[in-house]
């Protein structure tokens, strides 16, 4: 059984603050990412010196690299505030077939959340004639002529919206797209979050522990996406995994099977199916841990909604708010599989 899914084909990373004024490597690719760019924009490299930089520096714009294959293919920087402004958002002829726009909108849409009361960006017209559907399933309806013109040959357009009617639209496609992007093409809205304590969560991204005991369960989650919440303290979403299957049989039948998988002693193990004549053995497998955990707290703050996560298991169908949340996270996780068509 495979424990670790394969490494991502695609993965997205922040330029932090840390990354510009140390001038990392990371830096270093997104500054010449963006200076190729010159013979389109005139004095690009001047406005990533005087505005994009020290704006990553004070915290007021934020920027993004995506890499496929290792590759450098996508830029995006957006510049924060109330009238929050897209200033850049660039994707490779080599992955423009993969609908990558979707995941670097929906991500400097979620950094401005509790900041921006709109959003804006300009383009130039034939992009905003052959992505009409793009646009508006994010709210962006109309384009007007920009009072500024940034491109040498072709009129620049504006569009704008206001941040509710965006961040709506988001939540609305969310999590469609990060299923079709998914690591294991496992559907986050047929699948499931599981309440796991800390320690034991801890043995499964080791691979100490591949298999869950539940004292009530489903044959019909099998082959399904398990989000793994990681209980108190902890209390976060800290990555997902695929249920290999699903096994149910006695306490003594379950351990003798399992017992080198469970990570547990036999007197804990004892202890919880006491009194039981069956139990349901969880089999796991691809694992995938987040690259930092998501606290409770910070998905209930970008949903302005308290998450009360459950006590065993939950189904994804019957809860649209942490639908929503793990969406959320699985984004900001920032690694991904490229696709070829948007369905």
């Amino acid at each position: 059984m495979d424990l670790f899914t394969t490494e991502a084909n695609l993965q997205i990373s922040r330029v932090h603050d840390r990354d510009a004024l140390l001038g990392t490597d990371l830096f270093s690719i997104f500054k010449a990412a963006i200076i190729k760019h010159e013979p389109m924009y005139p004095k690009i490299s001047i406005w990533l010196r005087d505005k994009v930089i020290p704006g990553i520096l004070n915290g007021t714009r934020i920027a993004y690299v995506g890499f496929h294959n290792d590759l450098p293919v996508v830029t995006a920087i957006a510049k924060k505030g109330e009238s929050t402004k897209f200033c850049h958002l660039h994707i490779d002829e080599v992955i423009q077939d993969k609908n990558l726009g979707e995941l670097f909108f929906s991500l400097m849409i979620l950094d401005v959340r509790h900041i921006a009361d709109g959003i804006h960006f300009t383009l130039p017209e034939s992009l905003w004639e052959k992505e009409k559907n793009f646009f508006s399933s994010f709210g962006f309806n109309n384009a007007l002529k920009s009072p500024t013109q940034y491109r040498k040959s072709e009129e620049e357009l504006i569009c704008r919206s206001t941040f509710n009617q965006v961040w709506a639209a988001t939540l609305e496609k969310l999590p469609k797209l990060i299923d079709l992007h998914s690591l294991d093409h496992q559907n986050i809205s047929n699948g499931l979050l599981m309440s796991i304590r800390p320690q034991f969560i801890n043995k499964i991204f080791h691979g100490d522990k591949v298999v869950e005991i539940r004292k009530k369960f489903n044959h019909k989650w099998s082959n399904r996406r398990v989000t793994l919440y990681s209980s108190h303290p902890t209390k976060a979403v800290v990555g997902y995994a695929t249920i290999h299957s699903v096994i149910d049989d006695s306490p003594s039948n379950v351990w003798e099977r399992y017992g080198y998988q469970l990570g547990c002693s036999k007197i804990e193990f004892d202890n919880y199916t006491a009194g039981l004549n069956k139990v349901f053995a969880i089999q796991l497998s691809n694992v995938n841990p987040y690259k930092s955990p998501m606290l409770l707290s910070q998905l209930s703050w970008f949903l302005d909604k308290k998450l009360i996560p459950p006590q065993s298991y939950s189904s994804m169908k019957e809860n649209r708010n942490w639908l929503q949340a793990i969406s959320i996270a699985d984004l900001l996780h920032g690694k991904f599989k490229t696709i070829t068509q948007m369905v």
